[in-house]
């Protein structure tokens, strides 16, 4: 009776502890190690750093790119209403101001080259507006109609990379595809995008989309 008793004294202080050590466990709060990050604050004495730059007459001046070496892409509005588009080098001061030969407009990108890609629609609008993209090099504006030349929906580019490649999307076939074209040899490489987006029909304007391209040829 008292090894029973015993051994029942001893099972109760087993359990006793056993819940006060679990008791204890949930109780304590374990603080997760977190880095932070500090970050380096410069501070400006003075504005030597910044380069300001104006265009006389010009009304929504807008800056859309900047390259390796400082030349800024941008347009402007002149008093008249007419759209321009420029670069400007910020080393010596100079800047090359174009007139635009498309409709509405818009400066997506440019590169090394100097070298500027936009975007424009076709007028009058009828259902629903026709993007094409053009593309500024040696001194001339092309028109960049899309591998198919279509004038569906058109083709819309998004990016130019240093060595003349342009990456952008075309909404002219039965579906939504990619494509790089080349300025040097105005050739068109089509790729379609992966499931459910290569399916998607140009109308619905579905979520395919590329955003730009490195001097390798990578697209994202």
């Amino acid at each position: 009776m008292n090894a029973n008793s015993n051994t029942f004294t001893l099972l109760k202080t087993a359990l006793f502890l056993v819940l006060s050590l679990f008791a204890f466990a949930t109780s304590v709060t374990y603080a997760i190690p977190v880095t932070r990050v500090v970050p380096t604050v410069i501070k400006i004495d003075s504005f030597s750093d910044f380069k300001h730059f104006d265009i006389a007459g010009a009304t929504e001046l807008k800056v859309a790119s900047i390259d390796d070496s400082g030349q800024v892409a941008g347009q402007y509005t002149d008093l008249s209403g007419r759209p321009h588009f420029f670069l400007y080098n910020p080393h010596n001061d100079h800047m090359t101001v174009k007139d635009f030969t498309v409709e509405i407009p818009s400066i997506i990108d440019s590169n090394n080259l100097g070298q500027i890609l936009g975007s424009a629609y076709n007028l009058p609008f009828t259902h629903l507006p026709v993007i094409y993209s053009f593309v500024y090099s040696d001194q001339s504006i092309t028109r960049l109609d899309g591998p198919d030349d279509s004038t569906a929906l058109g083709s819309s580019a998004k990016g130019i990379n240093n060595l003349g490649q342009v990456v952008g999307i075309d909404y002219s076939g039965s579906q939504i595809r990619g494509y790089i074209y080349d300025i040097n040899n105005k050739k068109y490489t089509i790729f379609d995008f992966p499931p459910p987006y290569g399916n998607s029909k140009p109308h619905t304007f579905a979520p395919a989309a590329v955003t730009g391209i490195n001097d390798s040829a990578q697209v994202i």
